[in-house]
Order: structure tokens, then sequence, then C-alpha cells
């Protein structure tokens, strides 16, 4: 049966979804930058062992590129984060939007069915009633006419 909250049920179903995904997407960005700061970090220890056997190799200038990088790395990773922290804020409250939508829905449908069930029930009291009277205004009838009783 179709409510008046259909529609904003189904607006807010389409936001926590596009919000699950854009969770989802600022997870893998997440993910991806914990990564670089860890191939960086890999990148660094084995460019370090590979000088430590030679002496006349300088790495400084290359480590202090690569320590750049995990840097840069560190700092998208901790905006990734807290751009999933606020997003997993925006996906609870947009989650209570849907669930108070949902909930109007299923009373205003039980509204529906009560008063449908109530109709139906004044309906059959009305017959009853009806059929009562009919055999009453009968017998009155057949009293006052005297007939087969």
């Amino acid at each position: 049966m179709k409510t008046p909250f259909d529609t904003i049920v189904r607006i807010e179903t389409r936001r926590v979804e596009e919000i699950r995904l854009a969770v989802h997407g600022e997870m893998a960005q997440v993910r991806q930058w914990a990564e670089a700061e860890q191939a960086v970090a890999h990148a660094m220890r084995a460019e370090c062992e590979s000088a430590a056997s030679d002496p006349m190799l300088s790495t400084h200038a290359w480590l202090r590129a690569r320590m750049a990088d995990a840097a840069t790395a560190a700092r998208h990773r901790s905006a990734s984060e807290t751009a999933l922290a606020q997003l997993r804020d925006k996906a609870s409250n947009a989650y209570g939007a849907l669930r108070v939508a949902q909930e109007a829905a299923r009373r205003h449908r039980e509204h529906i069915a009560r008063q449908r069930s109530r109709f139906e029930q004044a309906e059959a009291d009305d017959l009853s009633q009806a059929r009562r009277l009919l055999r009453e205004r009968r017998a009155a009838m057949t009293a006052r006419w005297g007939g087969p009783a």
C-alpha cells in the first residue's frame, strides 16, 4: 500500500546508498595512502640496507625525497581518515532519517488498516442490525395480522 511517506523513504534510501558508496570510496583512499606509506618505508629500508654496503654511496638526497613522499602520503591518509569520519557521521544521520521515514510509513499503513477494519466492522454491525430490525418487524407484522408464527 502506498503512503504519503514513500517518496521520503525512497529519497532517504538513495541518500543512504550514496553515502555508503562514498564511505566505501573513502575507505579505499585511506587504504591506498596507507599502502603508499608502507611502500615508501619499505623502499627506504631497502635503499638504506643496500647503501650500507657501499660507503661511497650517499643516499641523503634520495632519503629526503622519500621522507617527503612519506609525509605527503601521511597527510593524504590523515585527510582521508577525517573525511571518512565525517562521512560516517553523515551516514549515521541519513540512516536515522531513513528509519524515521520508514517508521512513519509503517504507522500510516497501520492507521489505514485500523480504519479499514473499523469501517468493515461498522458495516457488518449495520447489516446485522438491519437483519435484526427486519426480523423484529416481520415478527410484529405477523403478530398484528395473525399468521403462522
